[in-house]
């Protein structure tokens, strides 16, 4: 082999080396999800595409939700993508479905969960031609395989009306007795302001009568408001926190309701079941709750806000801030950082995603400082974020160019912290094999000493340290002792 050739296959194998993750840190896209860390999906050529919410299920694929709309439909579309990125072919056939509730209806997805069995719910408004009422409750459910699910009324579709005139949910969750709970708002029959409203559905698609009598629940704010519930979670003993925002005049308002498992205003949060921040211009976009009952929130000008499980503020969380505009999402790590995503700016905007810790101070382990930011087009708008199984931060929102569409569903997948060694068993390997093996496993091959053995051959590895097994942070030193051989 000509020296050339050796030089251009050592700098392939260098290449592949920091490719694999050698150098990464939290943050870095993640290069085994499309090959870029990135992906654009179009439903149908020059069809209007925008993502509003996404999951990852457990063995790691993605699913994305939202709507598809072209000249003369408006569709729920629901997306799968394998663990590398690509179209998942086991979900209808080339990874997305288009859902209609009837050939004639207006509707798209706002918000989606994945049941333990595998099975897709999918939320959002439906627009029925004739029956009176700008858009009602819709929800679809899904197969595995992305068939709708026959065991859901029947057809796999649900569409509730909460006060005959317009009903607009936005958010679903999952409580652990597989009862669905969706949030939005409403505006009662009579009336010109949208209240919050919460459904509760048993898992046939019914309406569940033990929550509020029928299912469903109407909470008006402050009077005259319009109030909208935008995000929505249960807690493990089946409370349920709806967030969002009241408005009057210019002024707006961040709200948190919390609902006993029977639909009735939780009177131990904060007196009546209702939180309100009336900081001007506040608001919740998206909301999640921490194992010790604590809830997070992020939108407004307060970025994110942390609650004590009564309702109260917590005070010793540094309210997190970010240059970034009011983040539209959220999640919380397993070890208690907070990550969230919001457009850079209008109208040009890429993804921004901002880490917190547990404190809420900027985890400035995390991109540049706890920030980074995402091009994929003109137009980038992050709408969810969700964590994978292994820990990696999933962002879901829209790309397109830039002023009026046709946008498409955008993904990002990125590294939540750099990828650990585990550290191989060197031990009687040669000093160079050995390195290559260390290296291999993404650790680093640290202090080398020597010296004499009765029992290991010349140039051979004694020990190690760490262990072989260990894990240890990407790049961690392995430490060699090397057999000089026996002593003359």
């Amino acid at each position: 082999m000509s020296m050339a050739r050796r030089f251009i296959l050592a700098a392939a194998v260098l290449t592949l080396v920091f490719a694999t993750g050698l150098s990464a840190a939290a943050g870095d896209l993640d290069t085994s999800f499309n090959g870029t860390g990135k992906v654009l999906t179009d439903f149908a050529g020059g069809s209007n595409d925008l993502a509003n919410g996404v999951a990852v299920q457990a063995d790691g694929k993605v699913v994305v939700a939202g709507g598809s709309n072209n000249e003369t439909d408006s569709s729920f579309a629901v997306v799968r993508y394998t663990v590398n990125g690509a179209l998942d072919p086991a979900f209808d056939g080339d990874g997305k479905v288009r859902t209609d509730f009837t050939s004639s209806s207006t509707e798209w997805a706002q918000s989606l969960a994945i049941q333990p069995d595998g099975k897709i719910v999918v939320i959002g408004p439906v627009g029925l031609p004739g029956n009176g009422t700008g858009a009602d409750f819709g929800l679809v459910r899904y197969n595995a395989d992305g068939t709708l699910d026959a065991g859901f009324s029947g057809d796999g579709k649900v569409v509730i009306d909460f006060a005959h005139t317009t009903d607009f949910p936005e958010s679903v969750a999952l409580q652990s007795d597989g009862k669905i709970v969706v949030a939005g708002s409403s505006r009662p029959f009579g009336t010109q302001a949208y209240d919050f409203a919460v459904a509760r559905y048993n898992q046939d698609g019914s309406l569940d009568g033990s929550f509020d009598g029928d299912g469903k629940v109407i909470t008006n704010i402050f009077t005259g408001s319009d109030d909208f519930a935008t995000r929505v979670a249960v807690q493990t003993d089946g409370r349920v926190v709806a967030g969002g925002v009241a408005s009057i005049g210019s002024a707006y308002s961040a709200v948190l309701v919390r609902y006993m498992p029977d639909g009735s205003l939780d009177g131990s949060f904060d007196g009546d079941g209702k939180v309100v921040v009336t900081t001007p211009t506040d608001s919740i976009n998206d909301l999640a709750l921490q194992p010790d009952g604590k809830i997070v929130t992020a939108g407004g000008a307060s970025h994110i806000t942390r609650f004590n499980a009564d309702g109260s503020v917590d005070n010793t969380f540094a309210a997190g801030s970010s240059p970034f505009p009011s983040p539209f999402a959220l999640a919380i790590q397993r070890d208690g950082r907070i990550v969230a995503a919001a457009p850079t700016g209008y109208p040009a905007s890429d993804f921004g995603v901002t880490r917190y810790g547990p404190n809420g101070a900027l985890d400035l382990s995390f991109g540049s400082g706890g920030t980074l930011t995402t091009d994929l087009a003109a137009t980038d708008i992050p709408a969810g974020v969700a964590l994978a199984p292994d820990g990696k931060i999933v962002v879901a929102g829209i790309g397109g160019p830039a002023g009026a569409g046709p946008n498409d569903f955008a993904v990002v997948r990125y590294l939540a912290a750099p990828p650990q060694c585990k550290v191989p068993n060197v031990r009687g390997k040669k000093l160079a094999a050995a390195k290559a093996s260390i290296r291999r496993a993404r650790c680093t091959a640290g202090k080398v000493t020597r010296k004499p053995s009765k029992r290991v051959k010349k140039g051979r590895v004694i020990s190690q340290s760490p262990r072989a097994g260990a894990t240890v942070p990407s790049g961690g030193k392995v430490n060699l002792v090397i057999s000089k051989g026996r002593r003359r």
